[in-house]
C-alpha cells in the first residue's frame, strides 16, 4: 500500500476519543446537497458527488455514497419543504398551464391543487409538525380557517386535503373547539350543487344537446330548480351542511371519491322522509316535492336558489358548455347507402394515392366585418342605430383545400369581369390566388371551377394523379368540370347530399376554426373605404397560416365515421374484393379532438361561437354562488 493511501486511511479512521457524527441529514445539509445536484447539467449519482459532498459537509466522509443517497431520499420524502426551484420546475417541466389556472382562479385552484403543484404530498402521512401548524392556525382563525389559503402554508397539499384532515382531527378529539362554534365551509356551500352532483346535471344537458334538443337559459333554470329540489340532492346537501358544521369527516380519504358510512346513514335517513313516488329523478317531468324540500331548507339553513343569469354562465363555464348561435336544420335526410359508397370511395382513394394524394376542396363566405354589433344604450330603446360606415352583409368567397397532412393556400373568388377586380385583394406579401367569377355575386360557377382545376393540378397536386372530394354544388358537377378533371387525372368524389357538415373535412372542422381565428385577429373594428378588402385579406391569410399545419385539427376533420378503420382494412386486404366484409359504425368517431379548438362553419347546421367580448364580460360578472374570491 502506498504512503498516500495509508495517510488517507488514517485520516478517515476515527480515533477512539472522537466518535463520528452519523445523525440524519439536517435541513441545511439537505439544501447543500440539493444545490450541488443542481450545479450539474445532468442528473448526477451520489457516487459522482461524493467528494464534493464531504468537502462541503465534512461529517459526510463517515458515510458511503449509498447511505447519503438513502438519507437524502428520506429527508425529501418526510420534509415539509421538499420542492425544487419553482421557476425551473414551471418552465422546464411544463407547468405553464397550471400557473395560468392559478392566476385566473386562485381560490378554486388552491382548493383542488397544492403549491407547488409539481410536488404533491397527498399520498404522504401528515407529520407532527404539520398537525401542530394546522391546529395553531385554526385556533388563531377562531376554528374557521380558509382552506384554499391554508394550501399556501402546507406545501404540496390542496385545500380539500387540509379540510379533510382538519375534520379528522376534530373527530379524533385532537382539536377541541369551543362549544357552540359552527364550522363554515365557504367553498362547498357557496354552490347550489356539490360538484359531483352538478356534473350529473351537466351531463344531462350534454345528452340533450347531442340529440338536437334546443337548450335555452330558461330551460337550464327550470332544470336546475327541479334538480335542486329533488329528494336525493336536497338530502345530500343537507347532510353535507350538517357534517361540516359539526366537524364530522365526509369522505373516506383525501381524494374525496367515497362518502363515509356515517354520511351515508344520515343521507338515507333524510331521504326516507320523501315518499317513494318522489325519489326517482326525472328532470323532464316536474314533481311536487317543494313542501318537503323547503322544510328541509329551513331546518338545515340551506340556500334558497334563484339560478340567476350569472350563475347559469358560471355553471356553463365550469362544465365546458357555452351558448352558441344555432342554425336550425332544414335539410333532408342523408342516404345511408350512398354514405357507405362515399366512405369506400375515399378509403380506396387513400389506398391508391396515399393520404397526401386525397384532397378536399370547398368554398366558404368571408365577411368583411366580423365584429360584434352590440352597443350600450338606454333601457327600452328601439331601433338602435350607430353612426358607422359598416356593411354587415358584405362578403366574398374563398376556396380552401386540405389533406390529412396539411392545408394548401386559399384562393379568393371575386366578382367582376376584368383584372381590375383583383386589385382590391392584393396585399403585397403572401399574395393569394384570385379568380374572377364574372358574375354579380362572386359565387363559384363552372368557369371558376375550370380555372381552379388548372391551378389545383399545377400548383397543389403537382400534376400527379389524385382524388378530389367535393360537395354536391351544381358548379362542381357540370359535364365540363367532370371532363376537365378526367383529362387531368383527377378522380372526383362527391359528398353525400345533405351530409357536407358530417362527411366533408373542411366543413367539419377547418372553416369553423378559421373564422374563429379571423374574429380574434380582426376584432370588432369596422373596416370601410377602399382598403377594407385588403385589410380583411391580410387578416384572413394570417388566420389561415396559424391553422394550416395544425395536425390535431386536420386529424379530427378527416376522422369521419369509420374512415380510418376502413382505410386500414383496405390497405390490409387490398385487391381481395372484401369491401362488404367491413361494417361501418353507426356512430361517428371523435378520437383525438379533445384539444382542438373547433367552431363550425357558418354554412353548417350546428352553431357559431359566441362573441369574444360577450364571453369576457360574462367571465368577469360576479356570481354569488360561485365567487370564491369574495
Amino acid at each position: 500500500m502506498s504512503k498516500r493511501c495509508s495517510i488517507r486511511k488514517a485520516v478517515l479512521k476515527p480515533t477512539p476519543q472522537t466518535q463520528p457524527d452519523r445523525s440524519p441529514l439536517t435541513m441545511n445539509e439537505y439544501i447543500i446537497i440539493k444545490y450541488l445536484k443542481s450545479t450539474k447539467t445532468y442528473d448526477p449519482s451520489f457516487r459522482d458527488l461524493y467528494k464534493q459532498i464531504y468537502e462541503w459537509i465534512p461529517r459526510m466522509k463517515y458515510f458511503t455514497a449509498n447511505e447519503i443517497s438513502e438519507m437524502y431520499k428520506s429527508k425529501k420524502h418526510n420534509s415539509i419543504f421538499p420542492f425544487p426551484d419553482v421557476t425551473e420546475s414551471i418552465f422546464k417541466l411544463g407547468y405553464q398551464n397550471q400557473l395560468r389556472k392559478l392566476i385566473d382562479e386562485p381560490v378554486f385552484f388552491l382548493m383542488n391543487h397544492g403549491i407547488p403543484f409539481f410536488e404533491s404530498r397527498s399520498d404522504h402521512e401528515w407529520t407532527n409538525e404539520e398537525e401542530d401548524l394546522l391546529i395553531s392556525i385554526s385556533k388563531y382563525m377562531n376554528w374557521n380557517p380558509s382552506f384554499p389559503l391554508l394550501a399556501m402554508c402546507f406545501p404540496g397539499r390542496s385545500g380539500k386535503s387540509i379540510q379533510h384532515h382538519f375534520l379528522k382531527l376534530i373527530y379524533e378529539k385532537k382539536i377541541e373547539i369551543p362549544e357552540g362554534t359552527e364550522i363554515q365551509n365557504k367553498f362547498y356551500l357557496r354552490r347550489y350543487f356539490i360538484p359531483r352532483s352538478e356534473k350529473t346535471l351537466a351531463n344531462q344537458i350534454k345528452v340533450m344537446s347531442r340529440k338536437g334538443v334546443q337548450v335555452t337559459e330558461a330551460s337550464i333554470r327550470n332544470m336546475a330548480k327541479q334538480y335542486y329540489f329533488s329528494p336525493w340532492i336536497i338530502s345530500e346537501r343537507a347532510t353535507f351542511q350538517l357534517f361540516i358544521k359539526k366537524g364530522i369527516p365526509i369522505f373516506k380519504d383525501e381524494k374525496e371519491t367515497e362518502y363515509t358510512e356515517a354520511f351515508l346513514d344520515m343521507y338515507n335517513r333524510l331521504l326516507s322522509n320523501f315518499s317513494n313516488d318522489l325519489k326517482e329523478l326525472n328532470i323532464e317531468n316536474e314533481s311536487d316535492n317543494s313542501k318537503i324540500a323547503e322544510s328541509m331548507i329551513d331546518e338545515f339553513g340551506l340556500q334558497k336558489p334563484t339560478f340567476s343569469y350569472a350563475w347559469i354562465k358560471a355553471f356553463l363555464k365550469r362544465n365546458r358548455l357555452s351558448f352558441r348561435h344555432a342554425h336550425f336544420a332544414r335539410r333532408g335526410k342523408i342516404d345511408p347507402a350512398y354514405v357507405k359508397i362515399y366512405l369506400n370511395q375515399v378509403a380506396y382513394a387513400v389506398t391508391r394515392y396515399g393520404w397526401n394524394g386525397v384532397y378536399n376542396v370547398d368554398e366558404t363566405s368571408v365577411k368583411i366585418n366580423n365584429g360584434s354589433t352590440r352597443t350600450v344604450t338606454e333601457v327600452g330603446s328601439e331601433n338602435v342605430i350607430v353612426d358607422a360606415e359598416r356593411n354587415e352583409k358584405e362578403c366574398f368567397t374563398v376556396i380552401g383545400c386540405c389533406t390529412l397532412i396539411k392545408c394548401h393556400e386559399l384562393v379568393i373568388v371575386t366578382k367582376g369581369t376584368t383584372d381590375r377586380s383583383k386589385l382590391k385583394f392584393q396585399i403585397g406579401t403572401n399574395e393569394p390566388k384570385i379568380l374572377l367569377s364574372k358574375n354579380r355575386n362572386g359565387w363559384t360557377n363552372e368557369e371558376v371551377m375550370l380555372e381552379y382545376l388548372d391551378y389545383f393540378h399545377k400548383q397543389i397536386a403537382g400534376q400527379k394523379e389524385c382524388a378530389l372530394i367535393l360537395d354536391c354544388l351544381a358548379a362542381h358537377r357540370t359535364p365540363a368540370v367532370i371532363s376537365k378533371a378526367n383529362s387531368l387525372g383527377i378522380e372526383l368524389i362527391f359528398v353525400p347530399a345533405n351530409g357536407t357538415g358530417y362527411y366533408q373535412p373542411l366543413d367539419r372542422r377547418v372553416f369553423g376554426v378559421l373564422k374563429s381565428k379571423l374574429r380574434s385577429i380582426a376584432g370588432s373594428k369596422a373596416f370601410s373605404g377602399k382598403d377594407r378588402h385588403r385589410i380583411i385579406t391580410k387578416h384572413l391569410m394570417e388566420a389561415w397560416d396559424s391553422i394550416k399545419n395544425n395536425e390535431p385539427l386536420l386529424k379530427s376533420a378527416w376522422n369521419m365515421r369509420s374512415l380510418f378503420k376502413l382505410v386500414e382494412h383496405k390497405q390490409k386486404h387490398f385487391g381481395e374484393g372484401d369491401d362488404d366484409a367491413f361494417v361501418i359504425d353507426d356512430t361517428e368517431e371523435e378520437d383525438g379532438i379533445e384539444n382542438v379548438d373547433c367552431a363550425d362553419d357558418d354554412d353548417n347546421v350546428i352553431e357559431e361561437e359566441e362573441d369574444d367580448d360577450e364571453m369576457e364580460q360574462l367571465e368577469n360578472e360576479e356570481d354569488g354562488d360561485y365567487n370564491y374570491d369574495q
